[in-house]
């Protein structure tokens, strides 16, 4: 089994959910590590780490071709791939009724939707959503199988169009 795939929307710097060497930005990336209470290097190490769109801004236009080519590619790999926010779920061409922590199987891949970690998503505010995402987070690092252990009735399985 692969490291799981944390994909998030985009990166002004073109790096893709790198946290930073102090973990004090308010990235994406340094939210998941105070959120996970993991350590860049563990980070670093669990995840493969990729954004829909390589750099620049969010155009949804440009995230929606993106998204298919790389939605080609995930599905290919047993893999579990944890998406970061509706944005990138839907850039993903992904079924937009599924919930926060809902997942979907493609090909070979099980993806689930994970809250954005901005500082814009006041559902990270709770402590049991913080706690939910750190153990999602946590397990995708060690990687757990979690999402391939068993059949789970929540799972919606998608067939590529």
């Amino acid at each position: 089994m692969s490291r799981a795939v944390l994909v998030g929307m985009n990166s002004s710097t073109g790096h893709a959910l790198l946290p930073s060497k102090d973990g004090r930005s308010g990235s994406a990336a340094d939210r998941l590590l105070r959120i996970s209470k993991m350590t860049r290097a563990e980070f670093l190490a669990g995840f493969e780490r990729v954004n829909v769109l390589a750099n620049g801004s969010w155009h949804r236009q440009s995230a929606k071709a993106a998204g298919q080519e790389l939605r080609d590619k995930l599905a290919r790999r047993h893999i579990t791939v944890l998406v970061l926010g509706r944005g990138a779920w839907r850039a993903l061409g992904l079924p937009g009724a599924t919930p926060f922590f809902g997942s979907v199987e493609l090909g070979k891949a099980r993806l689930t939707l994970l809250p954005h970690p901005s500082g814009r998503n006041l559902l990270l505010n709770g402590r049991r959503v913080r706690t939910r995402v750190a153990g999602m987070i946590l397990a995708g690092a060690k990687g757990s199988d979690w999402t391939h252990s068993r059949p789970h009735p929540g799972v919606v399985p998608i067939r590529d169009r």
